[in-house]
């Protein structure tokens, strides 16, 4: 009767060792070790690297880090797509600029003052798209 009740236990802790492990996997999307390693990729700055999701659940851990990561290199783009529409500006107000200084008449005062409003929407796109995270 005891070797029986040493078993019975035993098959009720390994049922329930597994069950749990199998709870944990599906709340945190994946492995654990995997989920810390894509989560040091990211914090190092690598946001190429494909995280897999087990299960469906949008809930998860891995999900979640999925979804930050997309959003991460939403912000990249919109950022970079900014800069380069802010250099672009700044390069087109500076031989607005200089046109000005050579001529001083109103069209090229115009062009100066287009060109200052291009810039000042350009940052004002940016400063909305950085405006989604808070800090």
């Amino acid at each position: 009767i005891a070797l029986a009740g040493v078993i019975f236990g035993a098959a009720i802790s390994a049922m329930l060792f597994f069950l749990l492990d199998w709870k944990v996997l599906q709340l945190l999307g994946g492995e654990p070790r995997v989920a810390a390693e894509y989560m040091k990729k990211i914090a190092r700055g690598d946001l190429a690297v494909e995280i897999a999701v087990a299960g469906e659940r949008p809930d998860s851990l891995m999900s979640s880090l999925k979804l930050m990561q997309l959003k991460l290199k939403n912000l990249i783009s919109a950022v970079s797509g900014g800069a380069a529409e802010v250099s672009e500006q700044s390069r087109k107000f500076e031989t607005a600029y200089g046109a000005f200084q050579r001529d001083r008449d109103e069209a090229t005062a115009q062009e100066l003052l287009r060109q200052t409003k291009g810039v000042s929407r350009t940052l004002s796109s940016l400063e909305k798209s950085i405006g989604r995270f808070r800090l």
